[in-house]
């Protein structure tokens, strides 16, 4: 084990070593399934079922019965589309005021010529 010399309460240790002494060597925290079909019934069966399976056999799941890839991309996809419909919204009200500003630098400009022309 080596102590880090900044921080004094944290230690750097080689990983096996670290579980061994957690008495975690073997144990898995997360498990990544890639299905071969790519549809969203598909992959909501096999959540369903790889759950049952592991609590049959006595494992914790704690995953959400929904984390599906289908489900993420479209989560994702949704957060994106209003991400944008935001920006697109800002830069319609910078172009119109960028307009309104522009539309009346023109007309005090025009006024200013038609005086000098009188």
């Amino acid at each position: 084990m080596l102590f880090e010399p900044v921080d004094q309460e944290a230690a750097l240790t080689p990983r096996e070593s670290l579980l061994r002494e957690l008495r975690q060597v073997g144990r898995g925290q997360s498990i990544r399934v890639q299905t071969l079909s790519q549809d969203a019934a598909s992959e909501a069966a096999t959540v369903a079922d790889l759950r049952t399976l592991y609590e049959v056999h006595g494992y914790e799941v704690t995953a959400s019965t929904q984390d599906t890839a289908h489900r993420l991309a479209t989560q994702r996809l949704n957060q994106m589309s209003m991400l944008f419909a935001i920006l697109t919204g800002m830069a319609v009200m910078t172009a119109l005021v960028g307009a309104v500003a522009l539309s009346g630098t023109l007309a005090i400009n025009v006024l200013e010529r038609t005086r000098k022309s009188e």
